[in-house]
Formats: C-alpha cells, sequence, structure tokens
C-alpha cells in the first residue's frame, strides 16, 4: 500500500491545482455572452479555453496527475491518491480535486472538515 502524500505536499498541490485553474481564467477571460458574440467569437474562446486546459493538465501530469475523459461529459483527474470527476467539465473537475484534497488536509490535521 502507498503512503499518504503528506499535508504538506497536499497544502502544495492545491495551491498548483488553484493556479492551473487561475492560468486557464487569465488566458480566456469570462465565457461570451451568448447573446452579443458570433458563433465564431464563441468557438474561438471555447477552443482558447481547450488549449489553456492541456496546458494546466501537462503542467500537472509533471507533478504526477493523471487525466481521462469519457463520453464528452466525464472528466477525471486522479492526483496524490486522490480521485475526482466533474460532469462540467474540466474546470468543475480541478475544484471537485481541490475541495478532496481540503477535506484530507483536514481530516490529517485531525479536523472535522466545515462542509460549508
Amino acid at each position: 500500500m502507498k503512503k499518504p502524500e503528506t499535508t504538506e505536499r497536499l497544502l502544495y498541490l492545491i495551491g498548483f491545482v488553484r493556479g492551473a485553474l487561475d492560468h486557464v481564467e487569465d488566458a480566456c477571460g469570462p465565457q461570451p455572452k451568448f447573446s452579443e458574440t458570433t458563433f465564431e467569437e464563441r468557438d474561438g474562446w471555447w477552443r482558447k479555453r481547450e488549449a489553456a486546459f492541456a496546458t494546466a493538465r501537462k503542467r500537472l501530469e509533471e507533478e504526477g496527475a493523471a487525466f481521462s475523459y469519457k463520453a464528452a461529459h466525464d472528466h477525471f483527474i486522479r492526483l496524490a491518491g486522490i480521485r475526482s470527476s466533474s460532469t462540467g467539465g474540466w474546470a468543475g473537475a480541478f475544484n471537485n480535486w481541490i475541495r478532496a484534497a481540503e477535506k484530507r488536509v483536514a481530516e490529517q490535521a485531525g479536523k472535522k472538515h466545515d462542509l460549508a
């Protein structure tokens, strides 16, 4: 059985995943409003977003993450023994992983995780 990640490593990875999400948001900006943009503008934004997430996934793979994707709606991330998924895309999977890692850190600290 593999030894669990240390609290310090989990805290580092939480910051790293948050930074990856920030990189995507900085690279793409907010999602264009449907009523105010053309199809080409919206499509360009989605393509830019997917490219930014590809870069983020590559950086996370260097930290030991594994990713999978199924059926156009299930996005999975496994990092530091924590597996999370989302039907809402990579941002949802990253955020779900952060939440699960924060819960693990709280458990390691012997505290009950506040779900509020």
